[in-house]
């Protein structure tokens, strides 16, 4: 496999530890990213009252819905209130953002996804317009970014 992001709960080994079968792969343990994400948000970003997720629907529903699911348990367990973003093409970003601003968010994180990763540089250019700390899953997004 090329990657998963959690390879365990899509059924493709039986363990991190212990996979059975003859699968390798990366697996992005999303679940603790999220997590670890948001804790960074919440010591770098003062007085951080809602953070927006950015995410989207990708070919594959059952992940992105469950990238979100992990964000949102991480921030019950950080009591950091989270303020879904969902934009499901390029032209949504701008709402998203707008939604952003409008529901009081101090910071951003986006789950890594085609529509994220392809509109990285856009998603920096309205971070930056909105003055929106954000949290990123990867280096690409923001490499060559002015």
């Amino acid at each position: 496999m090329a990657g998963s992001a959690d390879p365990v709960a899509r059924g493709l080994v039986a363990g991190l530890a212990r996979r059975g079968g003859n699968v390798t792969g990366l697996g992005g343990l999303s679940a603790d990213l999220s997590g670890k994400r948001l804790e960074l948000l919440k010591e770098t970003v003062s007085r951080l009252n809602r953070v927006g997720v950015l995410w989207s629907h990708s070919s594959d529903e059952q992940i992105s819905s469950a990238n979100f699911r992990d964000a949102e348990t991480a921030a019950r367990t950080l009591s950091v209130p989270i303020e879904s973003l969902e934009a499901r093409s390029p032209a949504e970003l701008e709402r998203a953002f707008k939604v952003a601003t409008d529901r009081g968010v101090h910071a951003l994180l986006t789950m890594q996804n085609p529509l994220t990763t392809t509109y990285g540089r856009r998603i920096v250019e309205l971070a930056a317009k909105n003055r929106l700390p954000t949290m990123f899953g990867s280096v690409v997004y923001v490499e060559g970014a002015d």
